[in-house]
């Protein structure tokens, strides 16, 4: 909807020959529909500038410089995502974006949060030139899960404009363990247009779920 911006998502491994880290990125913009694509290209060159670097906190640092030397005035929150394979850490930097959820082999699903900072910290994109953006690093292994998503999902109303909120999508995950995680992004869509009653045309939705390997 070019009124209302959208979401913007990105996949990238390092540039060495083996595939160490790879890196997610997920952003909702909230603005007019033509700075989405100039956002959209901002944080492709943030990801590959920075692709080589362990810290997806200095992404999200770099974007925020961007959006006000330029000029941009929307609101933007974001998350970053990044999985070295060699040690199977697994670092998230947060802009005022919904936490994303975590789920270790034989755990149930938890929200990671961000690292202490003093101050105004991990801030949406855009609010503030100078904001400190904190990483958290956790030992992940094989098998375990990560699902991001946009505030569409949380937001999604029913016909009496009761919001799915996040513990009814963690309950939806739980309830999901045992698929794989194709079919566990197309059970929580199920759940959400069931909540919906219908087409998610409410906003923009997005959710990415990852598994470790």
């Amino acid at each position: 909807d070019g009124r209302r911006g959208g979401d913007i998502y990105y996949f990238s491994v390092c540039s060495y020959d083996i595939l160490i880290l790879t890196r997610v990125c997920l952003a909702d913009l909230r603005g007019h529909g033509e700075q989405v694509g100039a956002l959209s290209e901002w944080i492709y060159a943030q990801m590959l500038e920075k692709m080589n670097t362990r810290d997806g906190a200095l992404v999200l640092a770099g974007l925020n410089e961007v959006l006000h030397e330029r000029g941009f005035e929307a609101l933007t929150t974001a998350v970053v995502l990044s999985y070295n394979r060699q040690d199977r850490q697994l670092q998230y930097a947060c802009a005022g974006h919904p936490p994303a959820l975590w789920k270790q082999t034989g755990q149930s699903w938890k929200r990671l949060g961000v690292g202490p900072a003093e101050g105004a910290a991990n801030l949406p994109l855009g609010v503030m030139r100078k904001v400190p953006y904190t990483e958290t690093t956790w030992q992940g292994k094989a098998g375990d899960r990560v699902f991001l998503y946009t505030d569409g999902v949380l937001e999604c109303p029913d016909a009496d404009g009761v919001e799915f909120e996040a513990e009814r999508l963690e309950a939806t995950l739980e309830r999901a363990e045992a698929c794989d995680v194709h079919r566990l992004r197309r059970h929580v869509v199920a759940e959400l247009e069931s909540f919906r009653g219908g087409a998610l045309d409410h906003d923009d939705c997005t959710l990415l779920a990852l598994e470790l390997h």
